[in-house]
């Protein structure tokens, strides 16, 4: 027989398993946008633009994961001569992180959280 304890604990560890897979979505669409967007400014063709977004997917999703991003983008922007300020890039991965939450907020997670 269930307590209400039990029952309190299944649901505080079904909300936090929501949380982390909406954060590790919204990451991972926020940094597929952000590659798209810095392909669309350098004008690359599809196959380059594919090599950005796995290049970009590959990137640890550790400590200082932001940064890092950041100088990938920012390195091959400006080896296809579209350089981009550090204030110009922080404001358009901004832009694509809310952008992302928009997006996943508009079709909710399809999770199974029960035990």
């Amino acid at each position: 027989m269930s307590t209400m304890f039990d029952d309190r604990e299944r649901a505080f560890e079904a909300k936090y398993a929501l949380d982390e897979a909406m954060r590790f979505r919204a990451g991972a669409r926020r940094d597929k946008l952000f590659a798209h967007w810095a392909a669309g400014r350098a004008g690359l063709p599809d196959a380059e633009t594919t090599a950005l977004v796995d290049g970009v997917i590959h990137i640890s999703d550790r400590a200082g994961h932001d940064g890092a991003i950041l100088a990938y983008i920012g390195a091959a922007l400006a080896r296809h001569g579209a350089a981009a300020t550090d204030a110009e890039l922080a404001a358009a991965l901004q832009h694509c992180a809310a952008q992302a939450r928009a997006e996943l907020m508009a079709a909710p997670l399809d999770i199974d959280t029960t035990p």
